[in-house]
């Protein structure tokens, strides 16, 4: 493996391990700004591997994270970037088009801007399962082995998260049975 391929790896990893950190956090602030870093390593990474769905869904997801991030100023708390971001998505899916494979990410990215529309952590993370394997199927296409990895920690991060904030703390606030 030279250089180049070297440190196409390493910019996916650094996105893997921001993607993890996301899903640990309960605050919708801090999941959008470790969404944004992580999409920016993403979008480089799938960039040198040449895969332009990829890098172009990562930038817009990137971008879609600090609007979403500013979501309680009023310029930028209208339902219109909900639908901005769905159809710039779909837009780029073909623009980019690599063939059929093309579809899942977008698919999976027109979700992931409803994900993070919600205002929710416990919704953010449920919806935010979904792309998951879409994705995983376009890393695993395109041979992008942090993509892979990180879908693979993506899927378990977020069971872990979806344990500790909505099952257990759940359980928590429940009246003890007699």
């Amino acid at each position: 493996m030279g250089a180049y391929e070297i440190i196409t790896q390493a910019i996916g990893v650094c996105g893997m391990i921001m993607m993890f950190v996301m899903f640990q956090q309960n605050d919708r602030k801090r999941i959008l700004i470790c969404q944004t870093i992580a999409n920016s390593f993403f979008c480089v990474h799938y960039l040198m591997l040449g895969t332009y769905t990829g890098s172009v869904l990562n930038a817009i997801s990137a971008t879609r994270a600090v609007i979403y991030y500013n979501r309680d100023k009023k310029f930028f708390g209208s339902p219109a970037w909900l639908w901005l971001f769905i159809g710039v998505s779909a837009v780029a899916g073909v623009l980019t088009w690599e063939g059929p494979i093309s579809i899942l990410p977008t698919l999976g990215m027109i979700i992931g801007s409803v994900s993070v529309w919600v205002k929710k952590p416990k919704y953010i993370r449920i919806l935010s399962f979904i792309p998951s394997p879409m994705w995983m199927t376009y890393n695993i296409v395109n041979s992008s082995i942090p993509g892979i990895i990180t879908e693979a920690f993506v899927m378990t991060s977020i069971a872990i998260s979806i344990v500790r904030y909505d099952i257990l703390k759940k359980e928590e606030k429940r009246p003890a049975e007699k």
